[in-house]
């Protein structure tokens, strides 16, 4: 296959696309990933990823790239732009969890891949990493005494749009018939998003 010097990226490839201590992105397997890593070089996925002291800010521009190139867009793509990217392209309503993922949940993905990348580069140690001791720095809580992924809480698009995936009922400018009731059916489809283009590209 000849990775060559991209063979120590492959550690970063591993858990950014899901292993037993990372979730894995819907319709984004061992495959992709590969494809993506062949067809690109994310230096930062070894160099960043797992190393000792990296800031948040570090751990996201080694990531964003690769993450970028997975779901087909243009390299300088920001993660939202992207989303809305993908959503307006679908001639069906899309799934949620089909889209990429935003920025705040990109980053808990990010840091639980580099604790575990952390480990692994650690293993011929005698003691893991000092830092990596307190895992609440690195995308877990501690419920009930049991780490548990941190799960970022708000809306992940505008309500407007939300309501639109939800409902997908064609009351427009009507009472929606439905359990759910919003503001939404009075505003056409394509007017909420022109709106959110224009919000993502201020």
């Amino acid at each position: 296959m000849g990775l060559g010097p991209k063979c120590p990226q492959l550690l970063g490839i591993q858990v950014l696309s899901g292993c037993d201590s990372t979730s894995y992105l819907y319709g984004k397997g061992k495959i992709s990933a590969l494809n993506t890593l062949l067809s690109g070089n994310y230096p930062g996925l070894s160099e960043i990823v797992g190393e000792v002291g990296t800031t948040y800010e570090q751990l996201m521009e080694a990531t964003t790239p690769f993450f970028i190139s997975l779901y087909g867009q243009p390299p300088g793509t920001s993660m939202e732009s992207a989303r809305f990217k993908l959503f307006t392209k679908k001639t069906r309503t899309p799934k949620l969890m089909a889209l990429q993922p935003t920025t705040t949940n990109l980053l808990q993905h990010t840091l639980r891949a580099h604790l575990q990348v952390m480990l692994w580069k650690a293993a011929n140690n005698q003691a893991p990493p000092a830092e990596s001791t307190d895992v609440t720095q690195f995308g877990w809580e501690i419920v009930n005494d049991i780490p548990s992924p941190v799960i970022v809480k708000g809306n992940p698009a505008p309500p407007e749009l939300i309501d639109a995936i939800c409902c997908q009922c064609k009351a427009r400018g009507k009472k929606c018939s439905t359990v759910i009731k919003s503001i939404f059916h009075a505003h056409p489809f394509a007017t909420v998003l022109e709106d959110l283009n224009a919000l993502i590209h201020t």
